[in-house]
């Protein structure tokens, strides 16, 4: 069985447009991707290698990119070319948000900030028409934004390591230090529907409040091993892997 993720393609004459409840609809032409609207008029010529969101109604950005040769040279032999994929922002009228020159756009959650990440320039924070909240080069990982706050790590270590000196915060949706950057760890929150974010701190174990912007009263022991090291794994995968070993959020 096709998983519900999976897209039929069919040829355009047999298309029965007027069902289609997505204000612009995706078509593939030449192996490209482009968006026609219910009247089957092309309105963004296929010029993408894929497209990662819909264009639900006429509000809605989304994510398209291209793949690219990268060439990386070598002295002792010919240079090495790998392909990569890079994304941008596009509104339903056609128009860049972001150009596609990014590695990585991170949606927002109930919010309207995107993180952006590039290999060049690092991470950044933008709001839906294109201005910089959080600058690059400011902080080496910012996390996509719920409950209106994101993850900021200090530190290029990835957090795989244990005991290692990057040092996390949290910011609000002006690019404030609700939490600045001084704490051993925050738990992903990313795309979870917690109330809480788990924060360690010397060892203990506080949960800061989305609603109230604050921490709550209680500390615990935050016991490290083996089998919770994961705990503290990020933006490797974007998301997260509290759940790799079996690990629950206190609120699951």
């Amino acid at each position: 069985m096709l998983s519900d993720k999976a897209k039929i393609i069919v040829p355009a004459d047999v298309y029965k447009f007027e069902n289609d409840s997505r204000f612009l609809i995706p078509f593939i032409q030449c192996d490209k991707i482009g968006f026609v609207n219910k009247n089957g008029e092309v309105v963004i010529k296929a010029q993408f290698d894929y497209v990662l969101d819909d264009f639900v109604d006429e509000s809605s950005l989304v994510r398209v990119g291209n793949y690219f040769r990268h060439a990386i040279e070598c002295k002792t032999k010919e240079p090495t070319v790998y392909t990569r994929k890079q994304y941008g922002l596009m509104n339903s009228k056609g128009e860049f948000v972001f150009p596609i020159e990014y590695e990585g756009i991170c949606p927002p959650i109930n919010s309207n900030l995107y993180t952006l990440r590039s290999q060049t320039k690092g991470y950044a924070v933008a709001d839906n028409a294109g201005n910089i909240i959080v600058p690059f080069h400011k902080y080496n990982y910012i996390d996509g934004y719920t409950h209106g706050y994101a993850r900021v790590k200090l530190g290029k270590i990835t957090n795989g390591l244990l005991n290692n000196d990057c040092k996390w915060g949290i910011i609000d949706e002006c690019g404030n230090e609700v939490l600045p950057p001084i704490y051993q760890n925050i738990w992903n929150f990313y795309a979870k529907n917690y109330s809480t974010a788990i924060v360690i701190e010397n060892d203990k174990r506080r949960s800061f409040s989305f609603s109230m912007g604050s921490f709550l009263t209680a500390v615990h022991d935050e016991q490290q091993s083996d089998n919770n090291r994961d705990n503290i794994c990020d933006e490797s995968n974007g998301l997260g892997c509290l759940r790799k070993y079996g690990i629950k959020h206190p609120e699951d």
